[in-house]
């Protein structure tokens, strides 16, 4: 068993252990062959501190076929939700360390799911922006007015990136930039023009409306006939009718929740015409944060492949690889392997993570964060290998 005192001097001065890197629930990994384990486990419900403590290893033979004569021989893997709840045997020295450098490293992934909604919303938004761009359509009262709706949905009316010359959309956060590429289709390249702006795709653009904003917003489900009228083609007119000759006028009949209604799940028969086939072109992203975090350095580079904006505006999906996650206190250093890690729209992770360590008298121990389905917060599940008893 492992040392009270010791776990409760820990807890107190953790607080982002206590904010919610706490499973819901501790789980025990499938048994493996020729091995047993044995559970440590602690639950903290909302109000209170619910003692439900045991260590120690299980009976032999339980789940695959392991004799009680072989069992002594065999390697122990206990599990619990921290280091410092592991069993004397295996627990490592400074576990109380160890624990807060993991927690700021999983909640440095608040960044990524924060991320990832950033790049959702603006994949959900191009069709509200790129209407909401002519001035002959918004004028600035009714912008103003379309701003604080669009603001209840996480829609946005501008986008909240930086243009730069090489074609990326950048936003820099609290050790944070989430870099963003629209892609051509056709051809892989990436699109150097704005592909928010109505005039990326056509010049001296008039529109009419059947309904004026008034009555929109009277009634946000109320179809309407928009009218765009053009003199000039512009350079990302190809991404228009799907590839073929842009008819003119270009005639839209859509709700103004139908505007937003890839992020609502409202669609009773919208009609994008010539615009919709926008919705091709494709995102590719990648988020680098660099933070210290108390007495750590926390890093991690993390892509998102090329999926197009119907793709992610269809599924609430978008997938993940790390080329690295890494943290130090500069002698002992967490290193992570993912796994299928995806951001689900609105605000979770589904997949897992996997972390060792590195230094002195670390070696077996891991811990993983395991998100399943879909978490905010991840099922956490510390381990260590312990040397079968001695006769």
């Amino acid at each position: 068993m492992f040392d009270l005192p010791e776990f409760l001097r820990f807890l107190l001065p953790v607080g982002d252990l206590a904010r919610g890197v706490h499973p819901r629930s501790t789980r025990m990994r499938a048994p493996r062959t020729r091995s047993q384990v044995c559970m440590s486990s602690i639950r903290f419900p909302a109000f209170g501190l619910v003692a439900a403590m045991a260590a120690g290893c299980g009976s032999a033979g339980v789940g695959d076929g392991t004799s009680a004569a072989e069992a002594d021989s065999v390697v122990h893997e206990p599990t619990a939700f921290s280091a410092v709840a592991l069993p004397n045997e295996c627990r490592p020295d400074g576990s109380p360390a160890l624990d807060r450098m993991y927690a700021e490293t999983e909640a440095s992934l608040d960044e990524l799911i924060g991320d990832g909604g950033l790049l959702a919303g603006v994949s959900y938004s191009l069709k509200l922006m790129i209407f909401s761009s002519n001035q002959d359509l918004v004028d600035e009262t009714a912008r103003q007015e379309l701003d604080e709706w669009a603001s209840l949905f996480d829609l946005m009316t501008e986008p909240p990136l930086e243009a730069r010359a090489d074609g990326t959309w950048v936003a820099v956060g609290s050790g944070t930039e989430t870099v963003l590429r629209f892609v051509d289709p056709m051809t892989g390249q990436t699109i150097l023009e704005n592909p928010f702006a109505l005039d990326s795709y056509l010049r001296g653009v008039v529109t009419h409306s059947s309904h004026d904003w008034e009555e929109m917003k009277r009634d946000p489900s109320l179809p309407v006939e928009f009218t765009f009228e053009w003199s000039e083609l512009g350079p990302l007119s190809y991404l228009l009718a799907d590839g073929g000759a842009v008819p003119n006028p270009i005639v839209v009949t859509m709700s103004l929740l139908e505007l937003g209604g890839d992020a609502l799940g409202y669609d009773q028969g919208a009609a994008y015409g010539a615009f919709a086939s926008v919705q091709t072109v494709l995102l590719e992203s990648s988020v680098e944060y660099r933070q210290k975090r108390g007495a750590f350095d926390v890093q991690y580079l993390a892509h998102a492949p090329r999926i197009s904006v119907q793709q992610l505006n269809d599924s609430g999906r978008l997938p993940f690889t790390f080329e690295k996650v890494h943290a130090t206190d500069g002698s002992t250093a967490l290193l992570a392997e993912a796994q299928d890690v995806v951001y689900l729209n609105p605000d979770r992770l589904s997949g897992s993570l996997r972390y060792s360590l590195v230094g002195d008298s670390l070696e077996g121990i891991t811990v993983v964060s395991d998100f399943g389905d879909g978490q905010v917060r991840p099922t956490v599940t510390w381990s260590c290998t312990m040397a079968p008893p001695v006769q």
